[in-house]
């Protein structure tokens, strides 16, 4: 199971997201073309843009952006749903 977002960015500054709880999920961010802007279990830039994002480090451009959320590798249990909260801000 995957959950989909879309959001907009109308004036670009700060970008934060939150992910409550991380543990057994995998958080993705995508721009409008679909290509992978950071990645919670991804590797070199793509983990470091996610660190930086969680840590309101990176700032983001204007435009339309895509989050999926998914099992993370270690959570193989697919008989369990795994609630959780997303916040993301931009400011």
């Amino acid at each position: 199971k995957e959950d989909n977002f879309k959001f907009k960015v109308p004036t670009p500054g700060t970008f934060r997201l939150g992910l409550w709880p991380k543990e057994g999920l995998r958080i993705q961010l995508m721009n409008d073309r679909g290509k992978l802007i950071a990645d919670s279990e991804g590797t070199g830039k793509v983990l470091e843009k996610y660190e930086n994002i969680v840590k309101s480090k990176e700032r983001i451009d204007v435009g339309e952006y895509f989050i999926r959320i998914t099992r993370g590798e270690e959570n193989t249990d697919t008989t369990k749903e795994v609630p959780y909260s997303l916040q993301i801000q931009v400011g």
